[in-house]
């Protein structure tokens, strides 16, 4: 008996939702307007709208600039940006593996270029003697076998490779 109450009492209150019922329903509170989840889209004109004039003041139209008269000439072409610098072709060596070649002056071959131990390989000992000069570092170290220890480091000989280290003493041979 009691769910057939409920069903009438529901029935009753959905009749009397409807528009144009004769039965009297209670009045209940407005509830209050929900906010937007997401603000308005914008529109393509400019967001800023001046002020209106009260009311009963003359006001003066404004001038609007005009549009720049079109020429006959096609715009410039962009100007494209410079090329960018070709970047290594392999992947850097640690070039303190050498030995005589220490944290300073792996920097300062790094700045001159040579990056790898093939490029080492392959300077020739004039420019070696020049980039270290360059640096301030041309009286304190000999060069003179860093190309021979990178050839065999570029041919990944490292047995080779450690009896010639072992043969060195800060980059000269004992």
């Amino acid at each position: 008996m009691f769910a057939i109450d409920i069903f009438f009492d529901v029935l009753s209150s959905l009749s009397s939702k409807k528009t144009g019922s004769s039965r009297r329903t209670e009045s209940r509170p407005a509830e209050p307007a929900s906010l937007p989840l997401e603000p308005p889209a914008k529109s393509a004109e400019s967001p800023y709208r001046p002020p209106e004039p009260p009311p009963g003041v003359a006001v003066s139209p404004s001038k609007s600039p005009e549009p720049a008269a079109k020429s006959a000439e096609p715009p410039p072409k962009p100007v494209e940006p410079p090329a960018k610098p070709a970047k290594p072709a392999a992947k850097p060596d640690d070039l303190r593996r050498i030995e005589g070649i220490g944290p300073k002056i792996s920097r300062v071959m790094v700045d001159a270029g040579v990056t790898t131990f093939s490029q080492l390989a392959s300077t020739p000992m004039d420019q070696l003697r020049e980039i270290l000069a360059d640096a301030g570092l041309g009286n304190l170290v000999d060069p003179s076998s860093w190309p021979e220890q990178a050839r065999l480091a570029a041919a990944e000989d490292w047995d080779a490779f450690q009896k010639l280290k072992d043969d060195l003493s800060r980059g000269r041979r004992v």
